[in-house]
């Protein structure tokens, strides 16, 4: 849903290989015409470069069948991006052991992502395992046998936003190891990029870092009075006691106090993240820490032990509509409108059918079919004029081939002559002239590369399409098009309204 695969058709209406696809002089300089079609499974699975809803298109992105998995590249950071963590999510959720999701190096919560999937499919996926420190302990190991994954997973992985406690202590918790400053600088930067307050859990991720400072504070507190290199062999069979056997909290916490770890009994006992109280002991007394590791690692990975405080979520994500997750109205949602769905159109969306209507029963009632008359020339004309002169209007697939095997239909004709009388509306052209530069600035040519010579074409005026404002990209009259022609490609809306 909501993402396309772009394909080309040249001025004879060939259809042309995937591979000849190109943005640039190529697809807009009256060469060749760009249609929309959604996405769908073929013999090697599905590939989409476009989203309907950013109205960007990007790096390939899909599923292969032969990797049974997704793959994508570069997507952006809005609409299609969503869409491609999605597909991402989804996958994860039939996947087998520990997994995470990251975008450019962040950190991906599921929330959002998995509340939409449940809405989609009517599921009831949740939250599933994405602790980074544990998939890190197994790269690290990995990595002792030549597979040479750990230092590229940490260069790539910065966490930035963030939901679930479990997640994010499990993301420092790595970071703890792997960062080359001290354990509490670490610990002071990471709480501080971390913003839990009016999250929900605030209370607990401040907690659990006030009790981790008491720990750290009491090692080192510990060492500068005793000097003893023994206490980290007393912290690693604490340790070990604790993971390792059914000892009780109770039990637990006062052997910690006899030998003067009181509050690092009460933080290990309350959380289940013991590599910080592993990377503590090897700093304080300059031990590595992977040695340490190695010998607590079987009876921390083999524990049952359970912490109320930290836990995987076990209630299904809260459905999310795809309005919501988009932040887009339901006049948005006209390509995916059926009349036993959800989607309740505006009354000013249903106002503009209802006059739209009228002008095309005004328009059939005139037009007399020519057959010598090369219709097809003249709705190509009217496809490049919208593309050119609006920038980016795309006709659907399904409705270009539909009309090419009616040609000489009045009440197709008359469709497109009322998409011809839209586009040529003085209304509409100074509204969508907010994207372009001014008479005055257009001399300066070469914006995206698309005008080499001394046509009068309307010069875009930023570089990059996606750094206009959402407001002037969506402007009145680019979004009338774009309605428009998802009004005619959706037969059982245009049923509704046109009456075919």
């Amino acid at each position: 849903m909501m993402n396309f695969e772009i394909i080309c058709i040249s001025d004879d209406m060939e259809i042309l290989d995937k591979k000849d696809i190109q943005w640039g002089p190529f697809g807009y300089c009256g060469k060749m015409l760009l249609l929309m079609k959604k996405a769908e499974m073929n013999a090697r699975g599905m590939d989409f470069t476009y989203n309907y809803f950013e109205d960007n298109s990007h790096e390939n992105a899909g599923f292969s069948l032969r990797g049974r998995s997704v793959t994508s590249n570069k997507t952006g950071s809005a609409e299609f991006c969503k869409g491609v963590m999605a597909a991402y999510f989804l996958e994860q959720q039939y996947m087998i052991g520990i997994s995470f999701i990251e975008c450019e190096g962040d950190l991906e919560m599921g929330y959002s992502f998995i509340g939409w999937l449940n809405y989609l499919f009517e599921e009831k996926y949740i939250q599933k395992n994405r602790d980074a420190w544990k998939l890190y302990e197994i790269a690290h190991y990995s990595d002792e046998y030549g597979y040479g994954y750990t230092e590229s997973m940490i260069d790539r992985y910065g966490g930035n936003t963030v939901r679930y406690d479990g997640d994010i202590l499990g993301y420092i918790e790595m970071r703890v190891v792997t960062d080359k400053t001290s354990e509490m600088e670490t610990i002071k930067k990471y709480r501080r990029r971390y913003k839990m307050v009016g999250m929900g859990i605030g209370d607990l991720f401040n907690t659990f870092f006030d009790s981790l400072d008491d720990m750290l504070c009491e090692l080192r507190d510990h060492k500068e009075t005793n000097m003893d290199e023994s206490d980290v062999d007393e912290m690693l069979n604490l340790l070990k006691a604790f993971y390792g056997s059914d000892i009780s909290t109770e039990d637990f916490l006062k052997m910690c106090n006899e030998k003067g770890f009181e509050k690092f009994g009460i933080f290990t006992s309350r959380y289940d993240f013991p590599a910080y109280s592993v990377k503590a002991a090897s700093e304080n007394y300059d031990k590595d820490f992977w040695e340490l590791w190695d010998y607590i690692r079987g009876d921390v990975n083999g524990s049952k032990r359970k912490f109320p405080e930290i836990m995987d979520s076990t209630e299904p994500e809260k459905p999310i509509s795809t309005q919501d997750f988009f932040e887009i109205s339901d006049d948005d949602m006209i390509p995916y409108w059926t009349d036993d769905g959800d989607i309740e159109f505006s009354m000013e969306l249903k106002r503009w059918f209802t006059e739209l209507r009228t002008r095309y029963n005004a328009i059939y009632e005139t037009i007399k079919v020519n057959t010598r008359k090369n219709y097809k020339k003249w709705i190509v004309g009217i496809m490049y004029y919208a593309n050119w002169e609006y920038y980016r209007i795309y006709t659907f697939e399904n409705f270009f081939y539909e009309t090419m095997d009616n040609l000489y239909d009045s009440r197709y004709i008359a469709l497109w002559k009322l998409y011809e009388e839209l586009l040529l509306d003085p209304e509409l052209e100074k509204a969508g002239s907010v994207i372009f530069k001014s008479e005055d600035e257009k001399k300066d040519k070469g914006i995206l590369g698309l005008y080499d010579d001394d046509r009068t074409r309307r010069h875009l005026k930023t570089y990059y399409w996606d750094s206009l404002p959402r407001d002037e990209k969506f402007n009145k009259a680019r979004t009338t098009f774009r309605r428009y022609m998802a009004l005619v490609a959706n037969k059982e809306l245009r049923n509704k309204v046109f009456g075919f």
